[in-house]
Parts: C-alpha cells; sequence; structure tokens
C-alpha cells in the first residue's frame, strides 16, 4: 500500500531554513552563492518507502526551473514552473529487488542546479508486523527521525533480547542519537555504549500465566484514573550486585537496595540491606570481563516472566558474622506502589519531611499527595526527598511532587520545555502552548490550575530549599524535578552522587506483542529545559547533576591496607545513620549524627562494590512519559 507523507512547510520552516543559511555563511562557496533554489524542504537524501510512496516538497526558485529525475521508477512532477514558490511531488513504484537510488535534479535559468538522492531499500515481504509497527512509529516520533529514515533497516530480529532486538539493533548504529545512544565505559579498547530507547517484554500474550492475571490495579485518587500496572514481581524495587571474596573464592551477591511495600519480598520479611549469596542453591561465580550471568539472574529477579518460587540464600549482615538462613519466595501479580516511605522526622526542634520515592508512577498520585498532606499538617519547613533509586517515570507526578514542594512560589510558571523532531514541532503548534521566545512548547507547573480535579494548595509545603538523595540511578523525571525547581531559582542541595544525565524522554506504548509476548515499546521522543531556557548554564543535564555534597550511600568500615574500600552493606532509608540521610539531617539541624562505622568481622567476607552495566529492567518506568492531556485529547495519537 502506497502512503503520502508530506514534509514540514509553512512560516516554521522558513525560519528554520533561514537560520541555518544564516549560521553556515561564513562556509559558503561560489557555487552556493549562484544557486537559484531556496528555502528548500528536501535534504540531500530522502528516504521512500519500498512499497512505493508519494512524496512533497516546497522550495523557492529565483527564476524559471525545470526538474527531472535519473531514474524511470522515480517520477517527478510538475517537470517545469515559474519563479516564486512551487512544489515539488516525487511519486516512486514499489522496489522487490535490491536498494536503489535516484538523483533529482532542479534546474533555474541563469543559476547552478540544486540536487538531491532519493534512497529506496527493497521490500521486507517477511518482515513481521510487530516489527513494521515500531519502524513506522519511529520514522515519525523518534527524536533522531531524520536519520533513521536514512537507515537501511534491519527486519531481521524482532526481539531475541535486550541487546538483540529490532529497536536496539538498528537505533544502535545510529549517530546523531547521542542523547540516546550513550557511552558509559569501556572495554577492550572498545567504547561502551547504553541505548534508553527500548523494546522490553513485560509478560505472556496467551496461555495459563496471561489469563491468571489480574486486571489493572484501580487508580487512586487523583481524577486522571491512570491505573497501576499489574506485573509479576518478588518486590525487589533495585538489587545492588557485589563481588565477594569467601574462603572458596569470588561470587557475585547481591545486596537489596529496596522492597516495594506489600509486595511478597516485603511479607516475607525482606528489606533494605539484606544480602542474596545464592538462588535456588547456586550462587553465581565471579568472571572477569563476563557479568552475563549476573545480567541474566539480575532481570529475573526484578522483571520474572515465570512465578515459580525460589529459594534464596540470606544473610542479614556478612561483616558481623550473622547466621544465614534461607527465604522461599514466589514472584506475584502486583502493582508495585513506589512510595516507599513517607515520614515526619523530629529532629533538632522541628519537624522534616521524609519520602522515599523509587519512580514516578502516576497511579500512586494518591499516597504522594497523602503523603504531602501529613507532612503540611506537621508544619514542615525542610524536606529531604531521595530519589537516589528513582530513575524516571510519569511527567504528571514529576509535576505534582515540585509543585507541592515549591508552592506559590511556581504559580503560572514554566514548569519545563520541550523539544519534538522537527515535523511535530511543526505538528504540535495547535495543540500545545508553544513559547515563540524559545520556540518550544512549554508545560507550567500545575499549583495555579486545578492538577486533575484537586487544588494543589491545600498540599503545598511552600519550601525554600529541598534536599534529594541522589544517586547514578537517578535519572530522566527524578532529573526534571531537580532542573524544573533549580528554574524557578529554589534552592536545591544534591546530596550522594552524580546523576545519570537522562534530559530526554519517552512517550511508550504497552501492549504490542508478536502473539507470545507483550511488549513495552519506549523510545526517546523529546528533550526537556528548565524555565530558564536551552541557553541558560545549568539547564542541559545530559551529563548529570554533580552532588553538593559527595556521599556513599553504603556502609564502610575505613581504608584497608589494600586501599580498597570495601562494601559493608546499606541501611535501611529510615535509618537516621544511613550515610546520605545522616548528611541532610546535619545540613538541616545544624548537628552531625553520632558516627556508627560498620563492625568487620576478622573473618568476614571481603565485598566490592561493583556498579555494573545491567540490563534494563523490562516494564519498569525508565524515562519521562507523557499522559493524555484533560479534555481527553492526546497531541501525540498515531495518525
Amino acid at each position: 500500500m502506497k502512503k503520502t507523507v508530506r514534509f514540514l512547510t509553512g512560516a516554521a520552516l522558513l525560519a528554520a531554513v533561514l537560520g541555518m543559511v544564516v549560521s553556515c555563511g561564513d562556509d559558503k562557496t561560489q557555487e552556493d552563492e549562484n544557486k537559484g533554489v531556496v528555502q528548500q524542504t528536501w535534504s540531500k537524501r530522502v528516504d521512500a518507502e519500498a512499497a512505493g510512496e508519494t512524496l512533497e516538497f516546497r522550495f523557492t526558485a529565483l527564476a524559471d526551473w525545470t526538474a527531472k529525475s535519473s531514474q524511470r521508477w522515480c517520477i517527478v512532477s510538475p517537470e517545469s514552473g515559474a519563479a516564486g514558490e512551487s512544489s515539488l511531488t516525487i511519486r516512486t513504484s514499489e522496489n522487490t529487488a535490491a536498494t536503489r537510488s535516484a538523483e533529482v535534479t532542479v534546474f533555474v535559468k541563469g543559476y547552478s542546479s540544486s540536487k538531491f538522492t532519493v534512497v529506496q531499500a527493497p521490500g521486507n515481504g517477511d518482515a513481521s508486523p510487530l516489527a513494521r509497527q515500531i519502524d513506522d512509529d519511529l520514522a515519525r516520533r523518534y527524536l533522531w527521525n531524520e536519520e533513521y529514515r536514512t537507515l537501511d533497516r534491519d527486519f531481521s530480529v524482532v526481539w531475541n533480547g535486550m541487546n538483540d532486538n529490532f529497536v536496539y539493533n538498528n537505533l544502535m548504529r545510529m549517530k546523531t542519537n547521542t542523547l540516546d545512544r550513550k557511552p558509559y565505559g569501556e572495554a577492550m579498547g572498545q567504547t561502551l555504549y547504553t541505548l534508553y530507547s527500548n523494546l522490553t517484554p513485560i509478560g505472556y500474550a496467551s496461555g495459563a500465566l496471561a489469563a491468571a492475571a489480574p486486571p489493572a490495579a484501580q487508580a487512586e485518587t487523583p481524577g486522571h484514573g491512570y491505573p497501576a500496572p499489574v506485573k509479576l514481581s518478588f518486590g525487589f524495587v533495585s538489587l545492588y550486585p557485589v563481588t565477594v571474596t569467601t574462603d572458596s573464592g569470588k561470587a557475585w551477591w547481591f545486596c537489596i537496595e529496596g522492597v516495594y511495600p506489600g509486595s511478597p519480598a516485603a511479607a516475607a520479611g525482606m528489606k533494605r540491606g539484606q544480602w542474596i549469596y545464592a538462588i535456588d542453591g547456586k550462587q553465581l561465580p565471579y568472571l572477569p570481563n563476563d557479568v552475563a550471568e549476573v545480567a541474566a539472574a539480575y532481570e529475573e529477579l526484578l522483571a520474572p516472566l515465570q512465578s515459580d518460587p525460589k529459594r534464596f540464600s540470606m544473610i542479614d549482615d556478612p561483616m558481623s558474622g550473622s547466621a544465614p538462613y534461607a527465604v522461599s519466595l514466589a514472584a506475584e501479580a502486583i502493582s508495585e506502589n513506589t512510595v516507599l516511605l513517607a515520614e515526619v522526622i523530629p529532629s533538632g526542634g522541628r519537624n522534616i519531611a521524609h519520602l522515599a520515592y523509587s519512580g514516578f508512577e502516576a497511579a500512586y498520585d494518591g499516597s504522594l499527595l497523602e503523603a504531602f498532606e501529613r507532612f503540611r499538617a506537621a508544619g514542615v519547613a525542610d524536606m529531604v526527598l531521595d530519589l537516589r533509586l528513582n530513575g524516571g517515570g510519569h511527567v504528571i507526578s514529576a509535576d505534582l511532587i515540585a509543585s507541592c514542594i515549591a508552592g506559590a512560589r511556581c504559580d503560572g510558571r514554566v514548569f519545563a520545555y520541550y523539544r519534538y523532531n522537527r515535523e511535530r514541532m511543526a505538528a504540535q503548534k495547535e495543540t500545545k502552548e508553544f513559547d515563540e521566545r524559545e520556540g518550544k512548547y512549554c508545560e507550567r507547573f500545575s499549583y495555579g490550575s486545578r492538577y486533575y480535579g484537586v487544588d494543589l494548595k491545600r498540599y503545598a509545603l511552600d519550601l525554600q530549599r529541598l534536599y534529594v538523595i541522589v544517586s547514578e540511578q537517578t535519572a530522566s523525571a527524578s532529573e526534571l524535578v531537580i532542573n524544573s525547581l533549580r528554574g524557578i531559582d529554589l534552592d536545591v542541595v544534591l546530596i550522594g552522587e552524580r546523576t545519570e544525565g537522562k534530559n530526554v524522554g519517552m512517550e511508550g506504548i504497552n501492549g504490542l506483542t508478536d502473539g507470545t509476548l507483550l511488549y513495552q515499546y519506549a523510545p526517546i521522543t523529546f528533550q526537556s529545559y528548565n524555565a530558564k531556557g536551552e541557553q541558560a548554564a545549568g539547564s542541559d543535564y545530559s551529563n548529570g547533576f554533580a552532588p553538593d555534597y559527595e556521599v556513599l550511600d553504603w556502609n564502610w568500615s575505613g581504608p584497608s591496607t589494600d586501599g580498597n574500600r570495601y562494601f559493608d552493606g546499606l541501611r535501611d532509608f529510615a535509618d537516621p545513620t544511613e550515610p546520605c540521610l545522616a548528611k541532610a539531617l546535619e545540613l538541616i539541624t545544624g548537628t552531625k549524627v553520632a558516627a556508627t562505622p560498620a563492625t568487620r568481622a576478622a573473618d568476614a567476607p571481603r565485598a566490592l562494590p561493583r556498579r555494573i552495566a545491567l540490563p534494563p529492567v523490562p516494564g519498569r518506568q525508565s524515562g519521562m512519559l507523557e499522559l493524555v492531556d484533560l479534555d481527553g485529547f492526546d497531541p501525540f495519537r498515531a495518525e
């Protein structure tokens, strides 16, 4: 079936083109100066669908013109025209052979000609419907869709694994998507990259497991009605991989970083700081330069696809010689409440709000409002927001938290600016608020309006300063909260480690299927900036936010004779001696919490922290996601 694709026209594109002409003025050649075509909407290379399609372009000719194509399968019309604004239509036939190209030339009387190339890859008749659906969406919505359209896309694999699927295999070949395809290290002299865009399994499409899964849980208040996703889960928020040396050699252990309230793990008494050293009686051997086995175990524990029970060999505190024990646990279909802890800490004669939050999950906005209601009733003037395990999520939840923290100072002000790909920037000007000065869409804080029927003024804390605990896992919507508050000059103090630096967001789609598995598909589709704009210092946080106070969130017993800082475990979120919380309380009250260093037994195993590159967790929020507007209109829906 043939498609019609209309390239950008109008004032926005004209301004963009003229801007490029001005910015590159110093590099013009004599031939450039004599070109008779200006303001053209084609690029040097144009990709046509294998099935054949109609492409339409706009340009301005400085004199009478003619156009021709070098190949008969690529038809140009009209073939001539007069000076002034003109249109050019390219019609391509279906390609069933090899990749082919045609050169289109526009001749202008008295001027040099203008050329571009139309490239058409062969048809992929055997490509799956899922691959075609993803391919069409990337060509339309991906932030770097212009380069994507030039790729000779590989349709051979839909999904074989997290690093072997249609999205990964194609987007990793691109060069312009540097905010999606980011380097994170080196191995064997090669640069290693991570990719935010992902295609991940979230369950089975059919069979006993799919039939047994309950429907989505009911959403809490407020009234946006976003349902809580239900998935198989043991209840682990995150696991810290550690290499441990014992008498029997080196092995990988996991230290639990957090547990969801009401989950199977919580019901079994598991909590932050406990250690898992074997699963079903098997330890994970430490193999230098090979983390495949530990990565597979990590993914299985955080995103199981089966409910078969597992036997976990546990130790509460191996450093002090506590006895090992076993816990048998089966994954259950649950909804994971990301509000891990909300408490008021009386300290130094004042009440301090303390919120540990592991993901911006809009279904639990009601839990957030309950927490802020308690904080306001307690008259808190200070707050510690723990985002160390928070990799992002829904933008509306980030807006809610930031609005409740800032209160009246954010009334009517810009929460964030957004940049989409060029076609969508032009198409959305009638559907979203557009700031002509910044040349971007903007979203305002919800404080001064009603947040889906809820007046946030009754929850607002009107803080002057916020203390945020951060880590390498703090990303995306978490960084958006930090950035948006700094954009209105609220003092945000960061404690912990440098954040990830994910200033791009996703508009994910759940429920795609290949007939066997259900998938979540989440491509990067926009970039965000704070109220101070793209050019303001600090608004671009692609390298992450550096902490104001660098604090390790794990315990250690002091420097060893071999120079290593050995990992001695984690303390619970509510423990006032937990290193990051202790620093925040010290900064707020002016009183240093008494140090309680870990006690290391003489024969305790030696554990080294290993922040290895583990796979993204299927089905977890891992980016900024837009939701449907209040009136039900979704400006990002597929056309």
